[in-house]
């Protein structure tokens, strides 16, 4: 009896929408082990069969167990396995390369410029005015999204429990400049109690399970907002399978989460406030390009791009989340593969649905070469060091995000809200690569050093005035920074 209630214990554990969706997709995505091994099992057994009593008998004609006939077996079996692991090694080798040449089928490379980007509030510094703007707020972060359309970021806070959901979403606008003014919060009731990781009915992924069988998600592609009703909406951009021997993902809608009813809803994406189409996806088929010149380049990691590894990009180096045209995209900066630091090229995929097929990537080439987010930090700092929040207030350089293919945008600060923003070209080309601005006010701007000594960067013929007194704030700034830099200069020879 107890055999048999751990025998029905089993199969409804299996039979159960979420752990067979889970061990289907572990399965299917673990093809490149399982099915050479299968097709090794499956020669061994036809030559076995094939070299078996009967058919020694067939061949020798006289002595079933003729010892050259049995030796002639194990020879058999032994190229037979020797060569299936040959086969399963290559095929190791070679499946995650198939892997991204499916994926690169969506990927186009051009050099026609690349589209505008509008400008955000970096995202490290928008995470902690969040956390700042919480009120009487219990609950845990969760995570923090950003919506380009909207120009908003918001935060799901987890209620504090093992059998428990989500408390509320807080929704703040972050300006680019300055420090938001409050957030607003909508709460989830009682009765919809999931959340992603929640324990055994508290788990939402258990609940889209199901509901609707053999698709998944990324934790990190979920995020939520409140509707026009204040109504908290958890959105899962979902993800299905495709394929037998050679498996990759597709987009598969989105799963809809009411904070009120509980209920879960699924759609394309259409109508949705923010982002429809799984960001763990658009990374994927970005990294494809490592697959574009070849085999041996994939092997040998020469092909394609690869995101800089820079230190003032560090939390958020994908996948930004930009808005362009009054739609939301996800721009990356790309590198060529290797030491290279220099970015030249731009990747731009559309955030929103795509109706279940992988949604077209654009890499534009850049026609001019930007220095590395890290090079340019330090010429920004260079250029303005003589803000004395470098050293009084500890600011320091937020994300260098592009906002089209020849200028970015920069912001200063500390941890907490920025001052400053830099626009400039990513090249660092031009007498005044870079400006600085304080709100809507030019601060002054920059230059790149050289070997040469560097040309006065104000108007006129460069002369220090005789009365100091009738300068403006902004030549004020240029002349101590002239005389900063001439002694740099001068200790330098």
């Amino acid at each position: 009896m107890g055999g048999l209630i751990t025998a029905a214990l089993l199969a409804a554990g299996f039979w159960e929408a979420y752990y067979l969706t889970n061990i289907v997709w572990v399965v299917r995505k673990a093809g490149v082990i399982w099915i050479p091994v299968l097709l090794i099992l499956a020669a061994l057994f036809v030559v076995a069969l094939l070299l078996g009593p009967s058919g020694s008998a067939k061949k020798s004609g006289r002595d079933r167990h003729d010892s050259r006939t049995g030796s002639r077996a194990v020879g058999w079996l032994a190229l037979t396995g020797l060569a299936g692991g040959l086969a399963t090694i290559a095929w190791w080798f070679a499946y995650g390369y198939l892997q991204d040449r499916d994926y690169l089928s969506s990927v186009t490379v051009t050099t026609a410029p690349a589209p505008q980007f509008g400008e955000r509030a970096p995202y490290t510094v928008a995470r902690a005015q969040v956390r700042a703007n919480l009120g009487d707020a219990t609950g845990n972060v969760a995570d923090t999204s950003y919506d380009p359309v909207s120009d908003r970021y918001t935060t799901l806070l987890e209620r504090r429990g093992a059998f428990t959901g989500y408390e509320s979403v807080a929704t703040l606008k972050v300006p680019v400049i300055g420090a938001a003014n409050g957030s607003s919060r909508c709460a989830f009731s009682r009765t919809a109690d999931a959340r992603v990781g929640g324990w055994l009915g508290h788990n939402l992924g258990r609940k889209i399970a199901q509901e609707r069988r053999w698709v998944s998600f990324d934790d990190k592609d979920v995020y939520a907002y409140c509707d026009s009703g204040n109504v908290p909406k958890v959105v899962v951009p979902l993800k299905k399978l495709q394929g037998f021997f050679v498996v990759t993902e597709r987009p598969a809608g989105v799963a809809i989460y009411d904070g009120k009813t509980g209920e879960i809803t699924f759609s394309d994406g259409a109508g949705l406030p923010g982002p429809a189409y799984p960001m763990s996806l658009a990374a994927s088929q970005r990294e494809s390009t490592h697959a574009m010149s070849g085999y041996w380049d994939w092997l040998w990691q020469r092909g394609g791009w690869e995101t800089d590894d820079s230190r003032v990009n560090a939390e958020n180096n994908t996948e930004f989340g930009l808005a362009s045209g009054g739609k939301g995209l996800y721009s990356t900066s790309l590198t060529p593969r290797g030491s290279a630091t220099a970015i030249t090229a731009i990747s731009v995929i559309p955030a929103h649905g795509s109706g279940g097929k992988l949604a077209p990537l654009t890499v534009h080439r850049l026609a001019k070469p930007w220095k590395s987010p890290d090079a340019i930090a330090q010429n920004i700092r260079s250029s303005y060091g003589d803000l004395q929040q470098w050293a009084t207030r500890g600011f320091e350089v937020f994300e260098v995000t592009p906002t089209s293919g020849e200028t970015f945008l920069a912001t200063i600060g500390h941890g907490q809200v920025t001052k400053y923003v830099v626009r400039g070209s990513g090249s660092l080309a031009g007498a005044e690569p870079h400006c600085l601005y304080e709100a809507a006010a030019k601060r002054g701007c920059g230059r790149v050093e050289s070997a040469t000594e560097p040309a006065p960067t104000t108007p006129g013929d460069g002369k220090i005035p005789a009365d100091i007194r009738n300068l403006k704030d902004e030549e004020l700034l240029e002349l101590q920074r002239r005389l900063q830099q001439e002694i740099a200069n001068r200790l330098r020879r």
